[in-house]
This record gives structure tokens, sequence and C-alpha cells, in this order.
């Protein structure tokens, strides 16, 4: 996956670089309409959601691949918490920290 952040740390969009999910239903999260939640969005963390998103970091859940969703958005979210350790000369911050605390919470969860 590539994802694009400006200077500001808003993320531009996202692209998936190989993607091999259940036609109909996982495949698509190359669809457009998906990608787009991500797009011109500046936050600390995206958030899966059903039936509320594309607005404020908020991501409509794909039907029948919810786990396609999560691994999608947890993958933007390391990118950005990555992005911020980045620019604040690669050293850990609190807000990096904080959102790459909430990916692993999501993960121990969701297993």
């Amino acid at each position: 996956m590539s994802v694009g952040i400006t200077l500001d740390g808003t993320v531009t969009g996202i692209e998936l670089l190989s993607i091999s999910e259940t036609a109909g239903l996982g495949m698509n999260a190359q669809e457009p309409e998906f990608k787009e939640q991500f797009q011109d969005v500046n936050t600390d963390h995206f958030e899966v959601v059903k039936g509320d998103g594309g607005k404020e970091g908020k991501i409509d859940a794909l039907s029948g691949a919810t786990i396609t969703t999560d691994a999608v958005t947890n993958a933007v979210n390391a990118a950005v918490a990555y992005y911020h350790g980045a620019m604040e000369g690669g050293r850990q911050t609190t807000r990096g920290c904080k959102i790459l605390e909430n990916i692993r919470r999501k993960c121990l969860k969701t297993k």
C-alpha cells in the first residue's frame, strides 16, 4: 500500500499496490468509493464505523469485509504514525505513540 501525506499531515490518498481478496467483498477495497474516504483528511487516527463514514476520519466498513477494512485502515494509521515520528526528528512522539497504541489495541481485540 502507498499512502500520500502532505507536510501538514493530511492524507492525500491511498493506493493498494497488491490485493488478493474475495471478489465482490474484500476486493471492494480497491474501489474509488472506499479509497476516497481517506482522501484529503487530516487526522491522527482513522476509525472504522458502520454507516457514518466519509467524514472526520471515519471510514465506512466494507459490507462482508470487516477484516479487510480494518487491515487497510490500520495500515493507513501506521503510515500516519510513522510520518509524525519522521517529521519530528525520527524520535517516538506522544502523538505517534498514541496512534500506534490504538492500532495495537485494535489488532489484539480482533484476534
